[in-house]
């Protein structure tokens, strides 16, 4: 994906992809984890970190990125098109 190609191979980079990839899906920290390949401590530690700043919206221990966030939205932009001028 292309957040991992400008910015790195880190955690965070790595959970904001899931997040992007399964928008509007409110995700587990274990899902999130394994679909990652993260433990649970680094993605829940992270997600803390998200949630603070406001882009990440959560409901019963599931996360998911805010539809109405405008960096939420700019990321969802930039890697839909990007998978469309790959095509």
């Amino acid at each position: 994906m292309l957040l991992a190609e400008l910015f790195g191979e880190h955690a965070i980079i790595k959970i904001l992809e899931e997040l992007v990839s399964n928008w509007n899906i409110p995700l587990t920290v274990d899902e999130i984890a394994r679909m990652s390949d993260l433990s649970s401590g680094i993605v829940q530690k992270h997600l803390d970190e998200l949630k603070n700043t406001g882009i990440l919206i959560s409901d019963n221990d599931k996360f998911q990125l805010g539809s109405q966030d405008e960096r939420a939205l700019s990321l969802a932009l930039i890697e839909s098109s990007e998978y469309l001028r790959r095509l």
